[in-house]
């Protein structure tokens, strides 16, 4: 076990055992976060098509790719913000999308959506909100700061375990 201290542990306390403590109760939020985003992404976003005529598109086949593209602007951005924005509590968010899962595989089945572009933002809201990787950057800033002697933090044993679920 690694054995470096800090100013934020009790006296005779490893960090990661201090990180492991205070953030194992992230691990069933991720899973959930992980569960719920590729289902959409996988499994209900190539369902979600409107006529064509009521869309910016010609070919039925364009609604994926531009649901994939519209996603990855807000992982972008979140994962961006993280000198802005941290997320530190992710119960909250990893409800929404598993409420944004229900929400759009709803849709698939009853198709009660009125129009393509009210998707376009639950799926970028999707990535800039939700998108796990928001709370990696915000859980690896938090780690960092926690080192004071420039040591590299032990990211991977921290947050993997979730990632295997």
């Amino acid at each position: 076990m690694l054995r470096v201290y800090s100013s934020h542990c009790k006296p005779n306390r490893p960090v990661l055992q201090y990180c492991l403590l205070t953030k194992r109760h992230s691990m069933f939020p991720l899973l959930l976060v992980y569960i719920a985003e590729y289902t959409i992404n996988q499994g209900v976003a190539p369902t979600l098509l409107f006529p064509l005529q009521e869309s910016p598109f010609r070919h039925f086949r364009a609604f994926y790719p531009t649901y994939n593209a519209i996603y990855q602007v807000g992982v972008f951005i979140s994962r961006s913000s993280t000198p802005f924005f941290r997320i530190h509590d992710l119960y909250l968010p990893s409800f929404l999308q598993v409420f944004n899962l229900g929400l759009l595989t709803l849709h698939a089945l009853f198709n009660f959506i009125p129009n393509v572009y009210i998707v376009f933002l639950a799926v970028f809201w999707e990535g800039l909100y939700f998108e796990r990787d928001a709370y990696f950057c915000s859980f690896f800033g938090d780690v960092d700061q926690m080192f004071t002697d420039k040591l590299e933090p032990p990211y991977l044993p921290l947050v993997y375990p979730s990632r295997m679920l």
